[in-house]
């Protein structure tokens, strides 16, 4: 897949609405249910999670000494980080 495909979806992803996955069971069966997570009627997007994600870790870094001297591209490696490691069931 071309780089201009890869970002596509991953941009896409980032403009899905965040759920919360839980399971449910019924008739013995166990269940996967989801439920978007919102406050005062906004739906939070994976974005808002990826940002406040790469924000706690920027401020955990910089709050023990250390600089970031790239912060692009810090930020693009911490966002694909989570893309890569994030799977839908």
């Amino acid at each position: 897949m071309s780089y201009e495909n890869n970002n596509k979806k991953f941009i896409s992803w980032l403009e899905e609405p965040l759920e919360r996955k839980y399971y449910t069971y019924s008739n013995n069966n166990k269940k996967i249910e989801k439920k978007r997570i919102c406050l005062n009627g906004y739906i939070f997007k994976k974005k808002d999670y990826v940002d406040n994600f790469i924000n706690d870790i920027e401020d955990l870094i910089l709050s023990n000494g250390f600089i970031i001297n790239k912060d692009k591209e810090f930020r693009d490696e911490m966002a694909s980080f989570v893309y890569k490691y994030s799977k839908d069931e």
